[in-house]
């Protein structure tokens, strides 16, 4: 059997749950010897205010352990989503870790791959997508990057609490689900297997987006037991201790 393709998202690292950082750790060490790469598609952090936050103790040293495990095994490649947005090449590559930007295609057994971290693709209400829009929108990037860190994490703070009282506490397992029509200019444009996070629920849409030959796959959170999708050989597998 070929090595796998590894895809996980909604890590959200934060110093106050280093337990976080201990299971993705672990995980990733247990899995060098059957794994290609590793894909990590959006919120590996909590919130991520820009280059300088790598110089702060905490941080740095999850970008150290998570530097060591790739270090060792197979490459740990990270795409941005809503809390980090801002991370980015010069941020991760002092560490031994690829960044791929907010959207990434690559092709394997000749299916085109595209990952997403999916917060624009996602129904929430109008208010929570143009509040998802303003933040990732030219001031608040440009105050991300030129601000004091403590300045810069202050703000992400208070959007933090924002952002919960837009959304509102919810239970998981309620949450809303995607709507696969969302996602069918990435088919239209030639993917053929599509692989987002962001909705912390993990769920095979195939069936649901009606594109023969294509697939489309949500992977959940890293509460309670990770989530990932892993690809070898042609077949997929997703796992989620909440499925």
């Amino acid at each position: 059997m070929g090595k796998k393709l590894i895809f996980l998202a909604d890590v959200h690292l934060c110093p106050d749950k280093p337990d976080r950082a201990d299971a993705l750790v672990a995980f990733l060490a247990a899995r060098r010897g059957e794994a290609e790469a590793v894909y990590i598609i959006g919120d590996l952090f909590d919130y991520w205010v820009g280059a300088k936050q790598a110089r702060h103790p905490a941080w740095r040293g999850f970008l150290e352990r998570l530097g060591e495990v790739a270090a060792g095994g197979p490459p740990i490649r990270i795409l941005g989503g809503n809390r980090d947005y801002l991370l980015d090449a010069p941020s991760l590559a002092p560490f031994g870790l690829e960044s791929l930007g907010m959207e990434h295609r690559l092709e394997r057994d000749g299916r085109r791959f595209t990952l997403i971290h999916g917060h624009m693709q996602f129904p929430d209400l109008w208010h929570s997508r143009l509040f998802l829009r303003w933040i990732q929108g030219p001031t608040m990037c440009w105050l991300g990057r030129s601000v004091p860190l403590w300045t810069a994490v202050a703000v992400a703070s208070t959007l933090r609490l924002w952002r919960r009282f837009v959304v509102g506490r919810k239970d998981p397992r309620l949450a809303r689900r995607y709507e696969p029509a969302a996602f069918l200019p990435f088919f239209d444009s030639g993917a053929d297997v599509l692989v987002c996070g962001h909705n912390h629920f993990a769920k095979d849409y195939t069936d649901e987006l009606g594109r023969p030959g294509c697939r489309l796959f949500a992977v959940g959170p890293w509460d309670s037991g990770p989530s990932w999708l892993e690809y070898a050989d042609g077949a997929f597998r997703l796992v989620d201790p909440r499925l």
